[in-house]
């Protein structure tokens, strides 16, 4: 079974893009404003990956029912 951070890690620019929607790569670009700390803003674990921001909270988990 695949994990997210093996997932993840298997995502290029474009695949990233389409799995945030139609303004995924406005999305990405955005992103790149903020300055983070791994240790302190970031949870990653075999099915969740999560971000804390001052102004939100990001979750990525795998649908279970899609997992293959």
């Amino acid at each position: 079974m695949i994990n997210l951070k093996d997932k993840l890690a298997h995502l290029n620019y474009q695949e990233s893009c389409r799995l945030l929607g139609a303004e995924g790569e406005q999305l990405i670009r955005k992103g790149g404003k903020y300055e983070i700390n791994l240790d302190e803003q970031v949870a990653l674990t075999k099915d969740l990956f999560s971000l804390n921001l001052p102004e939100a909270t990001v979750t990525i988990r795998l649908d279970p029912g899609k997992v293959s």
